[in-house]
C-alpha cells in the first residue's frame, strides 16, 4: 500500500498514484491553493518504516533533546551534508538517513551553545528542512502502525 506523508502541516492519506505523479499533483495543488507553502516532505509508509528499522542506538537513549530534520523535496541533500559535516559538534550526535538527519543534544546546560542552536538556524538550507522532535516522530510511527493494521 502506498501511504505518503506530506509534512507542512501533517497530512496522512492513501493514494493509488505513483510517488512521482503524486509529487507533481501536490506541487500543482500547493502552487494554486497555498502559494506560501513552497517546500514539503513526501515519503511512503514503507520508507518511514525502513527509517525506523535503522535508527541509531543512541536514539533510544535519554538525551536532553532529539530531533529529526526531515529533508524536503526541494532540498539539496549534498549541500546540507557538506555544511553540517563542517560544524564542530561538541556534545551533539548526528545520524544521516534517507529521510532526514537525526540530531541528538546530550546536555541541557550547553544547549544554547550547540551547533544545532547557534548555526543551524542561520544555515542556507534551514528553510528547506522540517524539524520534528522524537516524541512527534514516534507519534507518527504509532499512527502509521494503526493505519497499517
Amino acid at each position: 500500500m502506498f501511504l505518503p506523508l506530506l509534512i507542512v502541516e501533517i497530512f496522512f492519506f492513501d493514494s493509488p498514484m505513483m510517488k512521482e505523479e503524486l509529487l507533481l499533483a501536490i506541487e500543482e495543488f500547493l502552487n494554486k491553493s497555498y502559494a506560501f507553502i513552497n517546500v514539503f516532505s513526501l515519503f511512503t509508509l514503507e520508507e518511514y518504516q525502513n527509517e525506523c528499522k535503522y535508527l541509531p542506538k543512541w536514539w533510544e537513549n535519554d538525551l536532553y533533546r532529539k530531533d529529526v530534520l526531515f529533508y524536503t523535496v526541494q532540498l539539496d541533500k549534498d549541500e546540507l551534508k557538506r555544511v553540517i559535516n563542517s560544524f564542530d559538534l561538541a556534545d551533539e550526535t548526528l545520524h544521516f538517513r534517507e529521510l532526514g538527519v537525526y540530531w541528538g543534544k546530550h546536555d541541557k546546560t550547553s544547549y544554547n551553545q550547540t551547533v544545532y542552536h547557534k548555526n543551524l538556524l542561520k544555515s542556507s538550507f534551514y528553510s528547506y528542512i522540517t524539524i520534528r522532535n522524537a516524541r512527534t516522530f514516534f507519534k507518527h510511527w504509532s499512527l502509521f502502525e494503526k493505519i497499517r493494521n
